[in-house]
């Protein structure tokens, strides 16, 4: 045991693909079962003083049923040795949820939400109910959508048995979905999943794809945008390469700036003539999407001025309808409530991943 070293469950459970050992406290067990196969398994729901406002899930595997954990009851000790902590969270609903990447781009989806309902029941900035923690983003691609898929069905163990990270599977029959704008799969009775030889011609397609794209320079942007974006803004340096949502929220620099190609989706206040504090500055909340990532970026201040370019409450009135994709009636009347598809539109970004904020910046929405 000298030879060991233990984290705490707060530490053990952000060493993605890595064998950690660890102590907690048994908050709930199964008996024993036999799975599809040969061999069986338990789970059981642990705690520790680091970790107790949420369990954390271990399935547990054996050849043989004595090979299990002897659970006496809830509340004892159990040490686990070389456990592997995988990309998969669990939804309010009590269902499984895994992170799937194939390195391509999810295409935009129509926004059905009112820019007037954004203060009380804003977008969602991710599909899952408590945002992955950094330490887990850090482990994604910055390049291409992740896919969080819900198992929905009873085998779970028997299909998280079979995932492993960072290994090719091939995933046939999973329902596509959408939710205030994000993709999101269910895998049901009628999916599956088949191993995928590493010599396959289309892992190579997608890991050279993927390859080339994480060089930089233009195969940064997203698919969707090809092949220029909208050229309702204007950055001021072009000579930037482009960066995704991802790359801004996985930088480990306290504060760094990046060329971003985006969609604005929502906004905070709705009204243009709230847009300006009582002291008369900018202050502005700008919902941005990739195929990588959502966040909120802000127009404040001086950065505000340079961003919205204009002194005319109706002329800014007509940008921000077309930055948002407001659809307009023929006699250019925005039509409030329609889906809403906003363009493409490159932005410079001031970030401090760490702390979570972004600003808008060296950015101008053009007339």
């Amino acid at each position: 045991m000298g030879d060991y070293q233990f984290l705490m469950l707060k530490d053990a459970i952000t060493c993605i693909n890595q064998k950690v050992n660890l102590f907690a406290v048994i908050l709930d067990f199964t008996l024993p079962q036999r799975t599809k196969g040969t061999d069986y398994f338990c789970k059981l729901k642990v705690i520790d003083e680091s970790h107790s406002e949420f369990w954390v899930p271990v399935h547990v595997f054996a050849q043989e049923i004595d090979g299990l954990p002897l659970v006496a009851s809830v509340g004892d000790i159990i040490q686990l040795s070389r456990v592997t902590v995988l990309h998969i969270s669990k939804t309010t609903n009590d269902k499984w949820m895994v992170f799937l990447w194939d390195g391509t781009d999810a295409p935009p989806i129509s926004i059905y939400n009112k820019l007037e309902d954004e203060l009380h029941n804003p977008l969602p900035l991710h599909f899952e109910p408590l945002p992955p923690s950094r330490d887990v983003l850090c482990t994604f691609p910055t390049v291409g959508t992740i896919l969080r898929v819900i198992l929905d069905v009873d085998c779970v163990t028997y299909i998280l048995q079979l995932l492993k990270v960072d290994q090719w599977m091939k995933f046939f029959h999973v329902f596509c979905k959408m939710h205030d704008g994000l993709w999101y799969g269910v895998f049901t009775s009628s999916s599956m999943i088949r191993d995928m030889p590493n010599d396959d011609i289309l892992i190579f397609e997608r890991q050279s794809n993927c390859d080339q794209r994480s060089l930089g320079e233009l195969d940064r942007m997203p698919y969707w945008s090809c092949p220029w974006p909208s050229k309702i803004t204007e950055v001021k340096r072009i000579d930037v390469p482009f960066s995704t949502l991802m790359d801004v929220l996985t930088c480990k620099k306290e504060t760094n700036n990046f060329r971003c190609v985006v969609r604005f989706v929502a906004v905070i206040p709705w009204r243009v003539e709230d847009f300006r504090a009582p002291c008369g500055a900018y202050r502005v909340r700008f919902t941005l999407e990739d195929p990588t990532a959502r966040i909120h970026a802000y127009a404040h201040a001086e950065n505000g001025e340079e961003f919205f370019n204009c002194s005319s409450t109706d002329a800014l009135k007509r940008k921000v309808i077309k930055l948002l994709g407001v659809p307009v009636s023929r006699d250019g009347e925005a039509i409030m409530g329609g889906a809403r598809n906003p363009p493409w539109v490159q932005c410079y970004l001031k970030s401090n991943p760490i702390k979570q904020r972004h600003w808008i910046f060296e950015t101008k929405l053009l007339g």
